[in-house]
């Protein structure tokens, strides 16, 4: 057989093969999201990963919100780093919030090292959950973006991190950190946008203490 042959028959395999396993690894993905059954969560993720455009066209050709495969592989990276994430020393893990969920009442001033600085004035919920993670031992960073998240990991070298934000911008965080070995659990606001987005509070403090 011919090199050709050979390659187009690869080829074809490949046409065949792709749709299928993203097929597979989506419904196990949404099987954990709806049930938290972990089901190869690994292998999901890894396909998910790696075949992200082609998933995330086949969806937009499904007319399907395509921020449901972040959604999906976030849930994914929770079930899988879980057991690690909990080993961890509580001292040693970090919980970045985003500045959207502040009032538009706050405050707070922001402080090149450490981020947006809560002054805890009750206006809203952040507070609570500080103090909460005080008595645990954990850091919480309020940030205003990626790269203030990205610089507080580099410079702090945490065992382990929590985050909330919106399904894109939660995924790019723990995708980085996994690809980095460390074991992260992230919570999807409930209300994203700008401004006084909402979380479930309750959710946040059963991951970060978990």
């Amino acid at each position: 057989m011919s090199l050709y042959a050979i390659l187009g028959e690869v080829f074809f395999l490949l046409v065949i093969i792709t749709p299928v396993l993203l097929l597979i690894a989506m419904i196990l993905g949404l099987i954990l999201m709806i049930s938290d059954r972990t089901l190869f969560p690994r292998f999901s993720y890894t396909i998910l990963t790696v075949l992200f455009q082609p998933a995330r066209s086949l969806l937009i050709l499904l007319k399907i919100d395509p921020l449901i495969l972040n959604e999906i592989l976030i849930a994914l990276i929770n079930s899988f780093t879980r057991d690690e994430y909990s080993r961890s020393p509580k001292e040693r893990r970090i919980l970045f919030l985003p500045q959207c969920l502040r009032s538009l009442e706050c405050p707070a001033k922001t402080s090149v090292e450490e981020g947006i600085v809560c002054l805890e004035c009750g206006r809203c919920e952040i507070a609570d959950i500080v103090d909460f993670c005080r008595g645990l031992g954990i850091r919480v960073y309020i940030v205003p973006g990626g790269g203030f998240v990205r610089r507080i990991i580099r410079s702090r070298m945490p065992d382990a991190v929590a985050g909330v934000a919106c399904p894109i911008e939660l995924y790019d965080m723990m995708r980085g950190l996994v690809r980095a070995g460390v074991p992260a659990q992230g919570v999807i606001l409930a209300k994203s946008g700008c401004i006084e987005t909402i979380v479930d509070w309750d959710e946040v403090k059963r991951i970060v203490s978990g």
